[in-house]
């Protein structure tokens, strides 16, 4: 999707609008979290409905703004954080959550155990400031050394970790019938209009979103042109 707009740069206002198609209320509160404060049903929910089996991971604390308050509201059934399993052998990137890839083996055992269709939900972390990598990453140079510089090999884990993901879905024989949808929730700002990070950043570098759908059914090299969001 090449022109992909989210519809506020904040994570957990903008997952309402990706998760359920309804803006997020314009205030500093997550009130989306309270019982009954969506108008309609969203993707977890409707999908539970057709017999889907529903799972959102973060390799964070759910209790951040009232994550797991949100996900329930969604209709998610099962809702994994960092309180829910063992990240011991991987190290705190942010001063909210772990490494990706401490949640691989909890997401796949979770898949091995599903039965009928299902909605598996996942949240990255590693792109968030302030852009921490485990020790042991071996950071490459694609910017001056800075911040932007931290960021950009943020995102190479994060492609590192996708590829586990799949290689993963792919061992277990679901590719052939799986469609997978890539999309950001903000952007990130480094300067371009005198700004950092992302909250106040409504130019093209704070709201303008990578969107990919990939896998069955889905024509490779197919470009959607026009503004979407």
């Amino acid at each position: 999707i090449e022109q992909a707009y989210t519809t506020i740069p904040h994570t957990t206002k903008s997952i309402t609008p990706l998760q359920c198609g309804l803006f997020a209320k314009v205030t500093p509160y997550f009130e989306e979290a309270n019982p009954g404060a969506l108008p309609s049903d969203c993707l977890a929910r409707v999908l539970r409905r057709f017999g889907y089996a529903t799972g959102h991971f973060i390799p964070s604390e759910t209790v951040y703004e009232r994550n797991r308050e949100l996900l329930t509201e969604y209709g998610y059934e099962t809702i994994v954080g960092i309180e829910d399993y063992d990240p011991t052998g991987f190290e705190e990137t942010s001063y909210f959550g772990y490494e990706d890839k401490s949640i691989l083996e909890p997401v796949l055992s979770w898949v091995e155990k599903q039965k009928k269709p299902f909605l598996l939900s996942y949240m990255s972390l590693m792109s968030h400031h302030y852009y921490g990598l485990p020790s042991t990453w071996k950071k490459r140079d694609f910017a001056p050394p800075g911040d932007y510089n931290k960021y950009l090999n943020t995102i190479l884990y994060t492609d590192e970790f996708i590829a586990d993901l799949y290689k993963g879905l792919e061992e277990r024989g679901l590719l052939e019938n799986t469609v997978f949808v890539f999309i950001g929730d903000h952007g990130e700002g480094f300067g371009e209009h005198g700004l950092y990070q992302h909250d106040a950043v409504v130019y093209e570098e704070g709201l303008r979103v990578p969107f990919i759908l990939h896998g069955a059914g889905i024509a490779k090299g197919q470009r959607v042109e026009g503004l979407r969001h």
